[in-house]
């Protein structure tokens, strides 16, 4: 942030049913001057998540 203030974890809420691109947002709120972030997580096929466990999680 422009603050340089870690940032607090607000909530996750899975939105999977809602949207096409995007399973989850992540709600990030800063302490000091109350700036709000949120952050997407986009929708992975079986093939990408298999692949990138085969390669991260050895």
């Amino acid at each position: 942030m422009h603050c340089k203030t870690e940032l607090i974890w607000k909530a996750d809420h899975d939105i999977n049913h809602e949207d096409e691109t995007y399973e989850m947002v992540t709600n990030l709120e800063c302490p000091n001057c109350y700036s709000a972030v949120d952050v997407y997580l986009p929708k992975t096929s079986e093939v990408d998540h298999k692949l990138w466990s085969a390669t991260h999680l050895r």
